[in-house]
């Protein structure tokens, strides 16, 4: 059963957006708060993928600081019914690895939620041209991250080899703290690795990072 939090500004939003969850199959909606509260609560509800919105919520003051440090420890996903504007962008920047469509059906938003705690990145078909990514043709149509990426050509030469292991576990889907615990090191000497592995892949997030494996 996949752990979803909502962290919303929109009170009645969140409760449309719970009731239509109710339709998924495989999810349990375990927090409801707004995006400032919602990193104060990963540790007493541990949920798997956080899903954000509104638009509105997008433009307010504070929201991609917030959004990005989500994003460090958990999927996110954001909602958005406005395809183009700079919200979508502001979500890609902070990180976000899923663009929601309010319009999904309950069954849709579930699989969505449960492809995003599993590492991949959701696109709905509304969001794709702010998001940036290749076409989809379906609202959880996903561009996954590789399952098995030591399979793949090594496309980072510049990479250290501990970089290039940072690296394969980012696509993977792993959090810096799963990254940490995984490879046995510290959860800042992680966020250090991530830092310059972005810098010289010429990307601002690891979404784009994952990204450029595919």
């Amino acid at each position: 059963m996949t752990r979803v939090m909502f962290a919303m500004d929109d009170s009645p939003e969140r409760s449309r957006l719970y009731g239509r969850f109710t339709e998924a199959q495989g999810v349990t909606v375990v927090a409801m708060c707004g995006i400032r509260e919602a990193l104060g609560q990963l540790e007493a509800h541990r949920p798997e993928v956080v899903l954000a919105g509104a638009p509105g919520t997008l433009r307010s003051p504070g929201w991609t600081e917030s959004g990005r440090r989500l994003a460090d420890r958990v999927p996110l996903g954001v909602f958005t019914d406005d395809p183009v504007t700079e919200t979508t962008a502001q979500a890609r920047s902070a990180g976000a690895s899923g663009f929601l469509d309010f319009a999904m059906s309950g069954g849709e938003l579930g699989l969505a939620a449960r492809l995003l705690a599993s590492g991949h990145v959701v696109v709905a078909p509304r969001a794709r041209k702010a998001a940036d990514v290749p076409e989809v043709t379906r609202a959880t149509t996903t561009v996954p991250a590789h399952p098995h990426p030591s399979d793949r050509p090594d496309t980072s030469p510049r990479l250290s080899p501990r970089e290039r292991e940072v690296l394969r576990l980012m696509t993977a889907g792993l959090t810096n703290v799963r990254i940490a615990e995984t490879l046995h090191l510290s959860p800042t000497t992680v966020k250090t690795h991530v830092s310059t592995i972005l810098r010289k892949l010429g990307v601002t997030n690891r979404v784009q990072a994952v990204m450029r494996q595919h």
